[in-house]
């Protein structure tokens, strides 16, 4: 996903130098019949030209309609995963009691975020990320989840014996969230937590896996062609 404010012009032409040939070529193919081998009755009426540049203007206009609806809901999941982070980490300072405990569910949610970045870039089939222009312009930038495994990421903020799970479970942000639930029980019952704030945070994980499905939707749910 492009996450700038705008292409540059230079960026643009070189990401879509295939088509612009592509579309030189067929252009330039029934010209020179037309001209240099006289072949006239390849001339189109103007009519045709209007109907034909009508229905593709309202085809563009719709797919860019559905563009921004669908990059305006993949902001608004970033938004709400940032501000439900912060609120976790809040009340992980605020209800556990002490730093050394908040420190282990904070991590655990700095697990979850890993898990669910590297969700998001696993390929899916009707994906062209492959292709030759975006495999080219890919080649510009930094993807962090390529330079790094999740087991990688995932032994930075867990212990082993909760890394071995999650990376056996098919759903693996989902397997984070199941083993923060665990923990806050386990808290609960210990006495480490007042039965009040462990539902707080209960719900928090709630809103996190909301919006981890939000994201997977934007993920799977493709436009058709």
């Amino acid at each position: 996903m492009h996450a700038g404010k705008s292409y540059r012009f230079l960026e643009f032409l070189l990401w879509t130098r295939r088509s612009i040939y592509a579309l030189v070529l067929v252009s330039a193919v029934p010209v020179v019949l037309y001209q240099v081998a006289g072949l006239h009755w390849l001339t189109m009426p103007w009519g045709v030209v209007l109907l034909l540049g009508t229905a593709v203007a309202l085809m563009a206009g719709f797919k860019n309609t559905q563009t921004y609806g669908r990059t305006w809901e993949a902001q608004q999941t970033w938004s709400a995963i940032r501000s439900r982070s912060q609120a976790w980490g809040t009340l992980c300072r605020d209800l556990l009691p002490g730093p050394e405990e908040a420190g282990a569910f904070v991590h655990r949610h700095l697990a979850w975020l890993a898990a669910l970045r590297h969700e998001m870039r696993e390929r899916r089939a009707w994906e062209t990320v492959d292709d030759g222009p975006n495999a080219e312009y890919r080649r510009r930038y930094r993807i962090p989840e390529q330079e790094r495994s999740l087991e990688e990421e995932l032994a930075l903020y867990l212990p082993c014996d909760e890394v071995a799970p999650i990376l056996t479970a098919r759903n693996k942000p989902a397997q984070v969230l199941n083993l923060q639930g665990a923990a806050v029980g386990a808290c609960a019952r210990r006495g480490l937590v007042p039965a009040a704030a462990a539902m707080e945070m209960q719900r928090a994980i709630a809103a996190l896996y909301e919006q981890q499905c939000r994201s997977e939707l934007v993920k799977d749910a493709p436009y058709p062609r």
